[in-house]
């Protein structure tokens, strides 16, 4: 799995269960489907980084010592000789075992027969299936439906009842106790998370409206446990994403719901709208921080709900500025049928100063696959049949640049700052049109952005990369996992080794994480990465003898 002790050798043994990897990882992705289909697998939890956020998880990275205070934030970075720990010793770039959810030598035995018995209520009685992950805490959802999480406390972040923070992983209680969790999302100051039985919950920072309830200003503005957001108890939610100020929820139909911070139009609605929406409603203008451009109600998307053909969403992600989806195909009658009705999913996006949805277009086939472009380009755009169009089945968004991987396992960047892209400057003179350099001048290469996706050329199978499976973003750096199980990230950090490459904190191509093998799901954060490791394989079929 993952060897501290092999630094040079990951290629050499790094081969796996191709299939059953694969199963996992869909089983994984799936906010529906998650709970009763992990039951066959085994998935333990690992996490690299820097440890200032007490968000890693790991004993060597959470002991006592004196803690360094910056502003009014308390750091649990360890202590060295008396001294507190600089940036490098309290950061790991190798991946370490959350050991809170270590299977131990359960490995194939770990059944639903296993749980059974005599387990605390507060314990990991069962292998983690999704991970969450921001600037200052983590999320971890286990088979069973237990939600954990470690980290800074301020503000109730955690969810745990009080502002303590919590090193290493702590149920969240209260409402949740007796309540499945299906899917999680993490913000910088607030956690969201849906239940098997479409309930949405949140908890944290509610300056903004972001946890979908009115703060008074007799009230503090942050909750810490989990309340339920009262205005979506009709509809039957089955994913949620936060952004730092506004949150996401996906409904079973395909609805998008927002609410929170609007000033960046992240929420699909015009700023006016939202606030005459506000200016209606007493407790939204009594709370405290929050404008005419911010609304705790959740409303539907009606950008893409009452939009022709209506666009269904199966996939949703947020950032600081933005919101984008991918949807199902539209359904068009065959009068309508043409390139842009083809049978593969649509992203959209909006804010950045933008409320209307905003189709991402793919190129029709990429011109970088020189030999296959070159054939294309004797035909006219309209003989284009439905091999050559590209469908996205992961999507995630940033601060500033989004990522996309696709059916055929090829990864796809757009937005600012080419090292978070990478895509490098020598590949501009294919996509002239699309670069824009900016006010700083053109010769700022990390300035550099591109308005449309462009295939990361590095992560094809025959550049050293692979087939992508699964993708996320932080503010200045991109994750993608692989088929085989390995993971590559790329982009800029604060510090070193945060990108899982030794004193790296800038790297403009992707790059293989080592010692990373058999991982089935990432969440990225500004400052560690979590992974979610795949260490039990379905137990073997038994063949009776012809």
């Amino acid at each position: 799995l993952l060897r501290d002790d092999e630094e040079g050798r990951d290629e050499d043994n790094g081969q796996i269960a191709h299939d059953s990897t694969q199963q996992l990882r869909a089983r994984s992705n799936s906010s529906v489907d998650i709970l009763p289909s992990a039951v066959d697998y085994g998935c333990e939890v690992f996490t690299f980084g820097k440890a200032d956020h007490c968000a890693l998880g790991v004993p060597q990275f959470a002991t006592s010592g004196r803690r360094e205070k910056r502003g009014d934030i308390t750091f649990c970075g360890g202590t060295t000789g008396g001294r507190v720990a600089d940036s490098n010793d309290s950061t790991s770039y190798k991946p370490k075992r959350v050991e809170a959810f270590s299977l131990g030598d359960m490995r194939r035995s770990w059944t639903s027969a296993t749980t059974q018995g005599s387990i605390d209520d507060a314990e990991v009685d069962s292998p983690a299936v999704a991970v969450a992950a921001a600037t200052f805490h983590t999320l971890v959802l286990n088979r069973n439906g237990r939600l954990f999480t470690f980290g800074l406390g301020k503000g109730g972040r955690l969810g745990t009842g009080d502002e303590s923070h919590r090193p290493l992983p702590t149920r969240i209680m209260g409402p949740l106790t007796k309540r499945v969790v299906a899917s999680i999302a993490a913000a910088e100051n607030h956690s969201l998370c849906s239940t098997a039985d479409g309930a949405v919950f949140a908890w944290g920072s509610n300056r903004f409206g972001q946890l979908g309830m009115p703060s008074s200003q007799g009230q503090h503005s942050s909750k810490l446990s989990p309340r339920r957001v009262e205005d979506l108890k009709h509809s039957f939610v089955v994913a949620v994403a936060a952004g730092d100020r506004h949150s996401i929820a996906l409904t079973k139909l395909g609805e998008v719901y927002a609410w929170g911070d609007n000033r960046s139009a992240q929420l699909g609605r015009s700023l006016l709208s939202t606030r005459l929406f506000t200016s209606n409603d007493r407790d939204s203008l009594s709370s405290p921080g929050v404008t005419g451009s911010a609304s705790h109600k959740p409303q539907r998307v009606e950008g893409l709900w009452s939009a022709t053909p209506r666009r269904r969403a199966i996939s949703i992600a947020a950032a600081e500025f933005s919101t984008i989806v991918l949807t199902l195909p539209p359904t068009l009658s065959d009068a309508e049928s043409s390139l842009a009705s083809l049978p593969v999913n649509v992203i959209f996006g909006w804010g950045h100063g933008n409320h209307i949805p905003l189709r991402v277009n793919f190129p029709a086939v990429d011109s970088s696959s020189s030999s296959e472009f070159s054939d294309l380009q004797q035909t006219n755009s309209s003989s284009y049949t439905r091999s050559t169009c590209i469908n996205p089945i992961g999507i995630a968004c940033a601060k500033y640049h989004y990522v996309a991987c696709t059916a055929d396992g090829r990864v796809y960047t757009w937005g600012l700052h080419s090292e978070s892209l990478g895509i490098e400057r020598d590949e501009q003179t294919l996509h002239e049109k699309d670069w824009f350099p900016s006010s700083k001048g053109s010769n700022q290469l990390q300035s550099s952005s591109i308005a449309s996706p462009r295939l990361v050329v590095a992560m094809l199978p025959e550049n050293g990369g692979g087939r992508a499976v699964s993708v996320s973003a932080s503010e200045s750096h991109t994750a993608v996992l692989t088929a085989d199980g390995h993971l590559f990230t790329w982009g800029s950090c604060y510090g070193d080794n945060v990108l899982g490459h030794k004193g790296v904190r800038w790297q403009p191509k992707p790059r293989k994480v080592k010692r990373v093998h058999q991982a089935v799901g990432v969440a990225l954060a500004k400052e560690h990465t979590v992974l979610l490791i795949g260490t039990s394989l379905p137990a073997v079929p038994c063949f009776q003898a012809c």
